[in-house]
């Protein structure tokens, strides 16, 4: 994978590029507390909220890979 990161409004949000086999990119960013409030840069379009989402955690996808749609 690729990670950019994109500064952004005061925030650092990371960009995860699995390449191109891959349609979807993964986007975090770290917050103070679950209730903080944050823009999402405009010329990124968020298809899907996958937080909650086990198969696409970091440590998973390390041992893993990349989730199949």
């Amino acid at each position: 994978k690729t990670r950019y990161i994109i500064p952004y409004l005061g925030k650092s949000f990371e960009l995860d590029d699995f390449g191109p086999e891959y349609s979807h990119a993964l986007l975090e960013i770290e917050l103070e507390n679950e209730d903080e409030a944050f823009t999402i840069p405009p010329f990124l379009t968020v298809v899907r909220e996958v937080t909650d989402e086990r198969r696409y955690r970091n440590s998973r996808i390390a041992s893993e890979g990349f989730p199949d749609e």
